[in-house]
């Protein structure tokens, strides 16, 4: 694994993601990849209590299971572990958001000596619960403050200021002394420790010394007091090694999951896990090596990516993209993509045949070197394999039919191909094949540089001549090694170039109208919005119209059966007053923003469209075609006039558009008609010039075949063909 990252330049992310390893790991995560995946989903919204950095357990355990003893550090580590997932269990989760890592976490129940250990030692692993051991550190920091106490007293002794140096402490092989100058044996007993150069002595006195022997003493007693702690305890664990290993892995696999998460948070990269597919779709995916990348997205459904270009076009980053991108999914990796439109497959290997595969000492050459790395793989399934200039070391029309047979076979035992490619022999032979998806790299020709951008389902172009001239070859080498590679050769080289300018202007116009159409459809929103909003208003006015009327009625109806005339009028003036009161709705709305309106601007007044052409006053002059009126402009309405694009043909290419038409032995009549098509055919396939051969027979054919040309207004001369084209049998025409 360690060469597939180094090969597909992943060396800094992975390291980047160990730093944030509570220990020392693997980048697989045990457990399974469903339930991993479903918690790292989970842990993302959580708030993780910080992990302890321990070391790692596996020899203590192992020393424990045969009998053996652990160490004082490794047994307070078990203790932070234990202590770690009891401060997790006791997280208050609320609902279903942390209902997996609860429910996993509850599963880890740390037996009685484990708990055991979280007594003894506080959270800096001081131990605090064993009186001897306290005894002990208690006596071994008195008897230090006693030397501390004795050297400084020793110090400011004015008797041996004159011997003294300076008054600094000095350690000294781990002695702390004391630096004197001869003669001072006189008035301080004590031991040279060292001496130096200029003549002055390191010196331990006597006093000191035997202290530092009773240190030496206690502290030797603390070590066989420790000790029988580490037994004690040590032997307890015997019985429940499979505890420790269950919960030291289970501290493992949550810190893998929880730096993982904590990695993306740190750098805003999104983890995506593999799906049961065997398809790779990107969508906005850098690579990591990469400094400000343009964002990748592809669709790699079908069994092989042939990926074709320019040098230097970013062909073999595209391929290290797709292979990185499984990588980091295989393993739960962070990365920069977008993961709602991105799905990436599951595959159990990863073969990235990228370098150079010649070495000199094993006298293997490198296409025998390819050869070796090609043969174990046909005994593999479901791979995804990348391969790096496929045609590398051996003849291109040898290796375009040997590689061809390679790739089929390959895919068919379930595995995704990914190869770069110069060989437009081998482009050809497999763009014919349905399984086969093309990548072009684009050029930017303007500019004479790589875009690295793709256009998917197209071959691209290698631009060899332009980049020769663009790095110093003079033109005269190139415009002799253009003659060598031939006309026809560069002729197909513009038509693949022109084949992708057409689809990147297709797609462009695609995006164009998607655009205009999403425009629509706001809009369209919009105004059902409106509409719902003025419906509920109606019906909001009409429920308190109606109770306005009905009181009126009732107020009517109640005057109606007044007992005597007076009351009789009383009770209508009542009614009438309430009838009075009801305010109609009103079709002002004066409520509302008020619009501003501008000479040029469109409008739309009594259900037609114009334009302002003057604004007098509160009127304005409004022309819509040759009509022209005068409208309040409190009564018009802003038209929103959608902008109407020049209707664009697109004419297909010809699938077999040639060059040379044959038209030899054929009657006037059908000559003149297939001539007909192949001279449509050759001008929409953007050929220069057309051979058309009619042979020299009665000269009737021919002579018709030129009338013929002078009618067809694309032809700009025609003459007979150079000798070794046909001569006076055949006939030169030029667009």
């Amino acid at each position: 694994m360690e060469l597939l990252i180094k090969r597909l330049d992943l060396e800094e992310r992975f390291s980047a993601l160990a730093s944030f390893f509570a220990r020392e790991k693997p980048f697989t995560i045990e457990g399974d990849a469903a339930q991993n995946a479903a918690l790292l989903d989970e842990l993302e919204s959580l708030d993780i209590p910080a992990l302890p950095q321990v070391q790692n357990l596996d020899s203590a355990i192992a020393r424990l299971a045969k009998g053996g003893v652990a160490r004082i550090g490794e047994l307070f580590d078990f203790a932070r572990i234990v202590r770690f997932f009891e401060t997790l269990k006791l997280r208050d989760y609320e609902g279903k958001i942390g209902e997996k890592a609860a429910e996993w976490a509850s599963a880890i129940e740390a037996v009685k000596p484990l708990k055991n250990l979280t007594a003894i030692f506080d959270y800096d692993g001081e131990i605090i619960a064993n009186e001897e051991i306290a005894r002990l550190k208690s006596a071994i920091d008195d008897k230090k403050k006693q030397a501390k106490y004795l050297l400084s007293r020793v110090a400011s002794d004015s008797k041996l200021a004159p011997y003294l140096v300076d008054r600094q402490v000095h350690i000294v092989g781990g002695e702390e002394t004391l630096l004197l100058r001869g003669g001072f044996n006189r008035l301080l007993s004590g031991r040279v420790v060292d001496r130096t150069q200029a003549g002055f002595f390191y010196v331990l006195p006597r006093a000191l010394g035997d202290i530092k022997g009773a240190i030496e003493d206690l502290e030797n007693e603390k070590i066989s007091a420790i000790a029988k702690l580490e037994r004690e305890h040590s032997a307890a664990l015997f019985a429940w090694v499979k505890s420790l290993r269950f919960i030291n892995a289970a501290f493992d696999r949550f810190d893998s999951l929880a730096a993982r998460v904590n990695f993306a948070k740190a750098n805003d990269l999104t983890i995506v896990a593999p799906n049961n597919s065997s398809n790779v779709i990107l969508s906005a995916f850098c690579h990591p090596a990469l400094k400000n990348p343009t964002p990748i997205s592809i669709d790699f459904s079908k069994p092989i990516a042939l990926i074709t270009g320019v040098n230097a076009g970013g062909k073999t980053m595209l391929l290290k993209s797709i292979l990185s991108a499984v990588l980091m999914a295989k393993y739960l990796i962070p990365m920069k993509i977008d993961g709602h439109k991105s799905a990436i497959g599951r595959f159990k290997g990863i073969e990235a045949v990228i370098a150079d595969p010649q070495d000199a000492r094993n006298d293997i050459s490198t296409f025998a070197g390819r050869m070796k790395q090609f043969a174990p793989l046909f005994s593999k399934e479901n791979l995804i394999i990348g391969v790096d200039e496929i045609e590398l070391g051996t003849d291109s029309d040898e290796a375009a039919s040997l590689f061809k047979a390679i790739l089929e076979r390959l895919s068919d035992r379930a595995s995704r191909i990914v190869v770069t490619t110069h060989n437009k022999r081998l482009a050809a032979l497999t763009a014919k094949n349905d399984r086969v998806e093309l990548f072009a790299a684009l050029y930017d020709e303007k500019n004479q540089k790589p875009t690295f951008s793709f256009l998917q389902g197209s071959i691209g172009r290698s631009y060899a001549f332009e980049t020769a001239l663009r790095y110093g070859i003079s033109h005269t080498v190139v415009s002799e090694a253009q003659r060598i590679y031939g006309e026809d050769r560069e002729r197909l080289n513009d038509l693949i170039e022109r084949s992708s300018a057409l689809e990147r202007q297709m797609r462009q116009n695609i995006a164009e109208l998607n655009a205009d159409r999403n425009e629509i459809a706001r809009q369209k929103e919009a105004l059902n919005a409106e509409r719902e909003a003025l419906n509920e208003e109606y019906k909001k006015r009409r429920s308190a119209l109606e109770k306005d009327y009905k009181a009126a009625i009732d107020a009517a109806k109640a005057a109606a059966k007044a007992p005597n005339e007076a009351d009789r009028h009383r009770a209508l003036n009542a009614a009438n007053a309430l009838k009075n009161a009801i305010e109609p709705p009103s079709l002002d709305r004066s409520d509302q923003t008020p619009q501003t309106f501008r000479e040029g601007d469109s409008v739309e007044y009594l259900g037609a469209i114009g334009e302002i052409a003057s604004i007098k006053g509160d009127r304005a002059l409004i022309e819509s075609g040759s009509a022209r009126l005068y409208a309040p402009i409190n009564e018009l309405k802003k038209a929103v006039i959608l902008p109407q694009k020049a209707p664009k043909v697109f004419v297909q290419k010809p699938q077999t558009a040639s060059f040379k038409i044959d038209l030899h032995g054929l009657r006037v009549e059908e000559a003149l008609e297939l001539l007909d098509k192949f001279l449509s055919d050759a001008l929409i396939a953007g050929f220069d010039e057309a051979l058309i051969v009619h042979g020299i027979g009665s000269g009737a054919l021919a002579r018709a075949v030129r009338e013929a040309l002078k009618s067809y207004p694309h032809i700009s001369s025609f003459s007979d063909a150079p000798a070794n084209m046909g001569g006076i049998g055949a006939t030169l025409a030029k667009f």
